[in-house]
């Protein structure tokens, strides 16, 4: 693997994140504006309560649930990105790449 195959890799994964973030943003947007046009009460039955709360508190407990498992179920995939990253790509010593 030579500097530009190296180079290359990292740029993808820049692409990648910023993908990410961008999806990310648009998520949280569309949340937002869904909470915000959703704020009548409506009854909530949960086991045995029933009560009644506003409907943009019920999406954002169901939002923060949604996370919470996602974070809980997926630590994998979060741990693997981190070691890609913090590892660096090995280096053979018997290799000469001349450019």
């Amino acid at each position: 693997m030579n500097d530009r195959e190296v180079r290359a890799e990292g740029s993808e994964r820049k692409i990648r994140a910023s993908g990410g973030l961008i999806l990310t943003g648009v998520v949280l947007l569309a949340l937002v504006l869904f909470v915000g046009q959703n704020t009548d009460e409506v009854p909530v039955n949960w086991l045995f309560f029933e009560m009644r709360q506003p409907l943009w508190v019920v999406i954002i407990v169901a939002a923060v649930a949604g996370v919470v498992l996602a974070l809980v179920f997926l630590p994998g995939r979060t741990a693997a990105a981190a070691a890609t990253e913090a590892e660096p790509a090995p280096v053979e010593d018997d290799v000469v790449v001349r450019g």
